[in-house]
């Protein structure tokens, strides 16, 4: 039963849930018109919802009146005003409480202790009021002066008055009655204090005691300076002395703090003539004091010398002061190290004939320190300890002189050299030339230097030396004391200003460091001559080959050779790949060959009949490969390595002409994921396209692995890349920068 009525409850409330959404639903809906006149209130107005049942207002708000005069204030009446509000124009009226009007009497001034007014005069006239107060000031008083005289134990009192309304106000003035009074004091203080009776005794004036310090021939004590009383006397004592003296009189002197020195029994000093080994002086002696002196005089001297160390002297004073003195073997006295002359006696000191150098045999650089010997000098005992080598360039200022042994070749000044002190002069004692020669590099016949050509160098008439690089000199080698590398020069006018091989005699080189030359050779040896290889690796390498009787096959070291009519620019190294004409894989120079079959291991501009080695793994046999190589043009392939360190490779720059090429090599690397490897150029007017001008092939030759600036790999493998100028250059881009980057 429960049940069913929890149903029907439930169904019920549904059935009024539904209308009641509905009708809220429709109240959500209506859209509400107003009245265009106002409605009002006292205090507000709006505009009234014009639908039936609706109290909705719009623009609901106070009213803001506009307040005129209606009425003037009169005599016992207030001002009426009249407002009218702005929005609306509702009126009303308000009364101005207290602006009526009212009449006072100004001839007289009604007052009080706070101030003065004037007094209203209508209070009785309909309809009646209190008595009002009009222009109400407080008081302007003047000075206080006396109204009545103070008085025995009576105060005086003061008055003063009011300049507006003549109101009086008084005072009476505290403590200013009269007693009789009597002064008194104790050991601290004095004071006066009241005998008149009928109240508490009074005191004034009360002070501490001044006090001054007093004195005779005997005592000493303190006394009060007041003079309220008659004087106080304290702490008194017996003087203490001490003796004093000054330059003339010695006398008993009070060491009493309390006051002012006294003085007795004052006399004039007695004196006596005394002396030692350096003055003579008078002397007091008397007993009252300790010994003052006087007139202290260093002794008169007459100076002989005795030699080179001392010097011997004599008293002149006078008797009266004491008797002659004589010192001998006294050392002589100078002003400092360069001082030769001495202060006393006038001996002239001297270095001349104190050391002196044996003949010096030269030397030859050796890459370390070589100096004098000490057998190579002789030096007096009596300075030896004082003295040192110094050495300087020949002509150079004294004051490079230095004690640091000569390490560079060249000509020294070397000197003895005294510090000197207080007996010996400071100076140079001796002094010679001392020779380090040049060390004689021996350039072997035949040798070779390698120097990367320079075109700027080369076309600048201010570049006078082609530098070539060093040559190794062993420890040991001559007395060398480590191992140098010598720093080689050529003079530019001994080369050929194109890059190429040049053979130039060894008296024509010169060395960068002054600490060596090269060694003569004799002018009748022919063979006296060094190769200079100036190689330029700013171009591609290109070269032709002879004819088929030219083409070589060694099947034991797995190669396949050609002859070379010239290097035609360029330079090629063993470890290269070349592009030969009409064939698509790339050759990988494995050996090379100058005319006369003399081992290299570079070819450069202008070599002639010259032998290049390939591997011969791209051939199946001589008789394949000699119409291939025979009579073609081969190109160099530039190799490209990753900067340690960095995803870059080194650039190499080009300048081609419109459907030129030349070839890149390089070398991915195994990674797990794939990376891309991509050629970078300037494309905008370079002549140059990344989807025409770049594609990547394998050692192989046929694969095109990619045909646009870009390859994915993720192995380890070498890669080759032809780059081809697809168009013109504009003016100032001929000349492109390449490079490969990995990510």
């Amino acid at each position: 039963m429960a049940g069913k009525k929890s149903f029907w409850a439930f169904a019920m409330a549904s059935m009024l849930f539904v209308p009641a959404m509905l009708i809220l639903t429709a109240c959500g809906e209506h859209k509400h018109t107003y009245s265009e006149n106002w409605s009002r209130s006292e205090t507000q107005h709006w505009y009234a919802c014009t639908g039936k049942d609706c109290d909705e207002k719009k623009d609901l708000e106070n009213h803001e009146f506009v307040w005129t005069e209606k009425k003037p204030a009169s005599f016992h009446k207030n001002k009426v005003e009249e407002g009218i509000c702005s929005k609306c124009n509702l009126k009303v009226e308000r009364t101005v409480d207290n602006s009526a009007t009212h009449t006072f009497d100004t001839t007289m001034w009604q007052s009080d202790e706070s101030g003065h007014w004037h007094k209203s005069t209508c209070d009785e006239t309909e309809p009646t009021h209190q008595s009002l107060q009009n222009d109400f000031a407080e008081h302007t008083y003047g000075t206080w002066t006396v109204k009545t005289p103070a008085e025995f134990h009576k105060n005086r009192i003061e008055s003063r008055l009011c300049s507006v309304c003549g109101f009086e106000d008084t005072k009476e003035v505290p403590d200013t009655m009269e007693h009789t009074w009597t002064k008194n004091n104790d050991d601290q203080n004095h004071w006066e204090e009241t005998t008149c009776t009928g109240h508490e005794k009074l005191i004034r004036n009360k002070e501490t005691h001044t006090w001054e310090s007093k004195t005779d021939d005997t005592n000493h004590w303190e006394q009060t300076t007041c003079t309220q009383h008659e004087a106080i006397k304290r702490n008194e004592d017996t003087h203490t002395w001490n003796w004093k003296c000054d330059n003339v009189n010695h006398w008993e002197e009070t060491k009493c703090t309390q006051h002012e020195a006294i003085k007795r029994n004052e006399e004039t000093h007695t004196w006596n003539w005394k002396c030692d080994n350096v003055n003579h002086w008078e002397e007091t002696k008397c007993t009252q004091h300790d010994n003052i002196k006087r007139n202290v005089t260093g002794h008169t001297w007459v100076y002989a010398s005795e030699g080179e160390l001392t010097h011997g002297r004599t008293s002149n004073c006078g008797a009266e002061k004491h008797s002659t003195r004589t010192e001998i073997k006294i050392a002589h006295r100078y002003d400092n190290v360069n001082d030769t002359t001495c202060n006393d006696c006038s001996y002239e000191r001297s270095l001349t004939g104190k050391g002196s150098f044996n003949a010096l045999s030269a030397k030859t650089y050796n890459a370390g320190a070589q100096g004098v010997e000490e057998s190579e000098y002789e030096v007096n005992e009596a300075i030896k300890s004082l003295c040192k080598i110094q050495y300087k360039v020949q002509g150079a200022d004294d004051s490079t002189y230095t004690t640091t042994t000569p390490t560079n070749a060249g000509t020294y000044e070397v000197r003895i050299y005294c510090e000197g002190n207080a007996t010996y002069l400071q100076g140079e004692v001796a002094k010679t030339e001392f020779v380090i020669n040049k060390y004689k590099v021996e350039i072997v016949k035949k040798s070779s230097f390698k120097v990367a050509y320079d075109k700027a160098a080369m076309d600048d008439t201010n570049v006078q030396y082609i530098h070539l690089g060093t040559v190794h000199v062993n420890k040991g080698t001559e007395g060398l004391v480590k191992p140098v590398d010598v720093p080689i020069k050529a003079p530019k006018i001994k080369l050929s200003k194109n890059p190429g091989r040049k053979q130039v005699y060894v008296e024509d080189l010169l060395t960068e460091d002054d600490n060596f030359a090269i060694k003569e050779l004799p002018s009748s040896d022919a063979t006296r001559k060094a190769t200079i290889v100036h190689y330029d690796d700013s171009v591609v390498a290109t070269l032709t080959s002879k004819d088929e009787t030219n083409v070589k096959w060694d099947a034991t070291q797995n190669q396949v050779g050609i002859t070379v009519t010239k290097v035609n620019n360029g330079t090629i190294r063993v470890g290269d790949y070349m592009m030969c004409e009409g064939y698509a894989k790339p050759l990988k120079v494995v050996a090379l060959k100058l005319q006369y079959n003399v081992p290299t291991d570079m070819l450069v501009n202008a070599d002639e009949n010259c032998e290049i080695y390939f591997d011969n793994s791209s051939f199946a046999d001589l008789a394949t490969a000699k119409p291939i190589l025979a009579n073609k043009t081969f190109t160099e392939v530039e190799k490209l390595n990753f900067v340690e360190g960095k995803n870059y490779t080194n650039t190499v720059s080009r300048q081609l002409t419109k459907g030129g090429k030349f070839y890149l090599v390089f070398t991915t690397e195994a990674s797990a994921d794939t990376k891309t490897y991509k050629v970078n150029f300037d494309t905008n007017g370079t002549g140059y396209e990344t989807k025409k001008s770049v594609y990547f092939f394998r050692t192989d030759g046929n694969t095109t692995v990619s045909g646009s600036n870009e390859l994915n790999t993720k192995s380890e493998e070498i890669y080759f890349v032809t780059v081809t100028k697809v168009a013109d250059s504009q003016p100032g881009k001929e000349s492109v920068d390449f490079k490969i980057t990995k990510n």
